[in-house]
């Protein structure tokens, strides 16, 4: 909401602009007849500086205001007037709050540098996803190898949810145990470095996430920004990672 300090105001028409610093993307939108302003479509992350401007009054910019995935970032705006500039302007910031403050539900965001110091088997969704104290991870048919599926509270992983970028990837028919488009050939959706953002939802209470008598597993990929990054890793295995066989109990180490 955008008002005016002194009065209180609403401002209907104000001009705000979202800039993505680390990218430098800008998002802009006016405030409606509903004296609120919307912008949709965000990256998450940050840190994002939010500059307001309205005919009469000086321009106000709030900077380091981070958004979550799947959340609604409130940010109040109060623009003092062109006659009541002075030497001296003191802003105070408050701490930024949702939308839906009374939301209830369960459910875990797991961030890209989490992802990365996190251990990881397979390098699958599955094992990042089981960091929500109510997911675990299912072994197909017995097996001792391949794509693990996610078991939320206790029910099969085709009932979960699985979306990339708001698009629904889970397994069509069914076939494979992780419960992701080619699990049946051990294949990973995605790779971890990719994702910026995952959410394990169980429970969210939110008419926009359906689909799962499971969990919701919702993960968005990365973008650029204007700073060359990289990453890489390797898989070892050796003698010394692996113990000495029954039928060697008696014999003793070398």
């Amino acid at each position: 909401m955008v008002s005016d300090r002194r009065t209180g105001e609403a401002l209907y028409g104000a001009t705000v602009v979202a800039e993505h610093l680390p990218s430098g993307s800008r998002y802009g939108t006016t405030t409606q007849k509903t004296v609120v302003y919307s912008l949709r479509g965000l990256r998450v992350g940050g840190p994002y500086r939010i500059r307001v401007s309205y005919v009469g009054y000086l321009p106000d910019t709030i900077s380091g205001v981070f958004i979550e995935l799947g959340q609604q970032t409130q940010v109040d705006v109060k623009l003092n007037s062109a006659e009541m500039q002075k030497r001296e302007v003191v802003v105070t910031g408050t701490g930024d709050r949702t939308f839906s403050a009374a939301k209830t539900g369960s459910g875990t965001t797991i961030s890209a540098d989490e992802i990365a110091s996190l251990p990881a088997i397979n390098r699958s969704l599955s094992d990042i996803a089981r960091v929500n104290p109510y997911a675990t991870q299912t072994t197909a048919f017995g097996a001792d190898d391949g794509l693990q599926g996610i078991s939320v509270l206790g029910t099969n992983s085709r009932y979960n949810n699985i979306q990339i970028d708001g698009a629904i990837a889970n397994d069509i028919f069914g076939l494979g145990q992780a419960g992701t488009a080619g699990s049946q050939a051990n294949a990973n959706l995605l790779s971890l470095d990719a994702i910026e953002e995952l959410q394990v939802n169980i429970s969210p209470y939110d008419v926009r996430q359906s689909g799962f008598t499971g969990g919701l597993v919702n993960a968005i990929t990365r973008s650029g920004t204007n700073t060359l990054k990289g990453s890489v890793f390797l898989y070892g295995r050796n003698q010394d990672l692996v113990g000495r066989s029954p039928d060697a109990l008696r014999q003793p180490y070398a």
